[in-house]
């Protein structure tokens, strides 16, 4: 009698009924966990868990599928036709299993995240490690248990292997240690506006998404530009506008001749900013201030102060703001001051 490769004995004990009816609780419960607490999540999360919901449960149909034909052919003896096959839906049915408890933890991760962040992003880089670890503990785990590998041994004998691969990879995992310092120190999260500089090169833009291979920013300019973790690692960072942080104080600094009434400018351009309002982009809390903030040898510098509640609508608001101060000086008939030029002598 030729003995298979797939030893059945010790794979059938892994296809109980029972691992599957927890499988189907476990994706019940937190759909329904989901609907009741989740409802505050933006859409764009709602489309990351619904698509994950989804992928989740057609795993578990095709398992759940390969299972049962496995149950119905697993009291066949070697004399039967179909006895090759059944080893083979149990050995299928144990992977696709394990896929489906991966998927399930990555659902608990995702659902436990964003209830404890309703208010900040959740990175996609913590729930990739987290399925990344799994995935090697469950291979592991069925390899040993199922074929009988011995880790130990195998990892004894790739010491070499690891050392090449790990010098190819070199920059990949530098990015990958780079993102787990990230979140580990959480300069930044999701919704943030964030300036990176780095020698030569600047780029602002909000952060939309971390991943193993680098931070996603989205600019001025509607434009995505993805900077490797290891690179913001090694670079300056400022954090422009913590999300949520509360009102951004903005700013804008104009000129006058000394012929002009500094006490009737600084009047005139605390009216014109505080006659907009929030629908203009505007905070009332803080109020607008306006000061006398440098006297040069031809003017006199006054600042203007205001609050707004969005750092990706500060050019815009910039644009009202200085509009609406252009047209009130014009109407006062108030002037700006005529830089003074002051030539050598030949």
């Amino acid at each position: 009698m030729t003995r298979s490769w797939i030893p059945i004995e010790k794979v059938q004990p892994l296809i109980e009924h029972e691992h599957f009816i927890v499988a189907w609780l476990t994706l019940l419960a937190t759909f329904l966990f989901y609907r009741l607490f989740l409802k505050k999540i933006s859409e764009r999360r709602h489309q990351t868990i619904r698509w994950r919901f989804k992928n989740a449960f057609a795993h578990l149909i095709f398992s759940s599928v390969l299972a049962f034909c496995y149950w119905q052919t697993s009291s066949f003896t070697e004399d039967d036709l179909l006895f090759s096959v059944s080893r083979y839906l149990g050995l299928l049915a144990l992977f696709t299993g394990a896929i489906v408890f991966i998927k399930l933890g990555q659902l608990l991760v995702y659902s436990y995240l964003f209830f404890s962040n309703i208010s900040s992003g959740v990175p996609k880089l913590i729930t990739n490690i987290f399925s990344l670890m799994l995935a090697i503990f469950l291979t592991a785990g069925i390899a040993a248990s199922v074929f009988g590998f011995r880790l130990e041994t195998v990892l004894a004998t790739s010491a070499f292997f690891s050392v090449v691969l790990g010098l190819a990879l070199q920059d990949t995992l530098g990015n990958l240690f780079a993102g787990v310092a990230v979140q580990i120190d959480h300069p930044y999260k999701l919704g943030d506006w964030i300036e990176v500089q780095n020698a030569n090169s600047k780029w602002v833009g909000q952060v939309q998404e971390i991943t193993w291979r680098g931070t996603f920013l989205s600019s001025f300019l509607n434009e995505t530009i993805l900077i490797p973790n290891k690179t913001i690692a090694q670079s300056q960072l400022v954090i422009l506008a913590p999300g949520n942080a509360g009102p951004l104080r903005q700013g804008h600094s104009l000129r006058f001749g000394f012929d002009e009434n500094i006490d009737r400018v600084k009047n005139i351009l605390f009216e014109t900013v505080s006659q907009l309002t929030e629908k203009d982009g505007l905070l009332p809390d803080p109020p607008p201030r306006v000061l006398l903030t440098e006297i040069g040898d031809s003017y006199q510098s006054v600042s203007v102060y205001y609050s707004i509640d969005d750092y990706g609508k500060r050019y815009r608001v910039s644009d009202l703001v200085l509009s609406a101060i252009g047209s009130a000086l014009r109407e006062s008939s108030i002037r700006y001051a005529i830089p003074s030029f002051k030539l050598d002598a030949p």
